[in-house]
């Protein structure tokens, strides 16, 4: 059995997030598809870090980083952004990250909802939210690409 935690993201894992965020598969399911630099990645997380309508969380596996989970406010509700290793794919870490942040999202954030924006090809996040509890709330356009929305209410 591994052990799993989940600890905030902070300035000293910009390269990791940096290196996830700019694997190619990352890139792909993306809405935003462009590489992204590391000085504007720096200031990026910089802003994020110290918002207090973002956190970002790092899901560990035998002590090691497996997968990042972003929430940021808007309103009542936040909007998820989600990745996995590459090595880490398959494993249902997308699913973990998801079921071990959503209360703390809740509370930190206090928001009522959490959304997930997924591509409606990316089968794997589909899976991910579906499995984290989260309801299909409607199919659409986004940024030119079919996509699908996923709604987690609050229920604390």
């Amino acid at each position: 059995m591994s052990a799993i935690a989940l600890r905030r993201a902070t300035m000293e894992d910009a390269a990791l997030l940096w290196k996830w965020a700019n694997d190619p598969e990352v890139r792909g399911n993306a809405f935003q598809s462009t590489e992204i630099l590391w000085e504007s990645h720096c200031e990026w997380l910089q802003r994020r870090l110290s918002s207090n309508g973002c956190r970002i969380w790092i899901l560990l596996v035998d002590g090691l980083p497996a997968g990042q989970v972003r929430y940021g406010r808007s309103g009542d509700s936040a909007d998820i952004d989600i990745s996995v290793a590459a090595d880490q794919r398959g494993k249902g870490i997308g699913t973990e990250l998801l079921r071990r942040s959503t209360e703390a999202a809740f509370k930190e954030l206090c928001v009522r909802s959490l959304i997930g924006w997924v591509k409606a090809e990316n089968a794997a996040s589909r899976k991910s939210f579906e499995r984290a509890g989260f309801r299909l709330a409607e199919t659409t356009e986004r940024n030119g690409c079919r996509c699908v929305r996923y709604e987690l209410a609050c229920t604390l």
